[in-house]
């Protein structure tokens, strides 16, 4: 049975008599084996091309976080996570992106709003830099000379 089929099979779950603490407990364990498999799915499929992004995908499935993220005064934790992708993949950051990175790592945060107010605070915060071109905004990593 894979991860889809146990997070289905534990809807029942939610119906049951026990305890809604213990539901929930039971809930979320299974939700984070169906992220973790999810995760580690796609390193696979990426290990051949991108090995260190592949990696850092397995480590985000273990529930590791980078030093750098984690050493990161005024972000909350998912926004760290956010960081930390970005700073692996790199490239042009847009609200879609980060929505479809979020589906993987933070399910709970797949909303248009999330997305963009998660860019815009590392935005401020210095970690990215706004690229406002006509018909399509996005984000790209500051480097540590100030340039984009």
């Amino acid at each position: 049975m894979n991860a889809r089929d146990r997070v289905h099979a534990m809807l029942p779950i939610l119906d049951s008599p026990a305890e809604a603490d213990a539901r929930e407990a039971e809930f979320d364990r299974r939700l984070d084996a169906f992220r973790a498999e999810e995760l580690h799915a796609a390193a696979d499929t990426l290990a051949p091309i991108y090995g260190a992004a592949a990696m850092r995908l397995r480590q985000l499935a273990e529930g590791k976080s980078s030093q750098s993220a984690d050493a990161t005064p005024g972000l909350n934790p998912r926004q760290a996570r956010l960081l930390d992708v970005i700073r692996t993949w790199g490239g042009e950051w847009n609200t879609a992106r980060v929505r479809h990175t979020y589906a993987l790592i933070a399910p709970e945060a797949v909303q248009r709003g999330t997305a963009r107010r998660d860019l815009d605070v590392l935005h401020r915060a210095g970690h990215l830099v706004l690229v406002d071109d006509p018909d399509n905004r996005h984000y790209v990593l500051r480097r540590k000379d100030g340039a984009v």
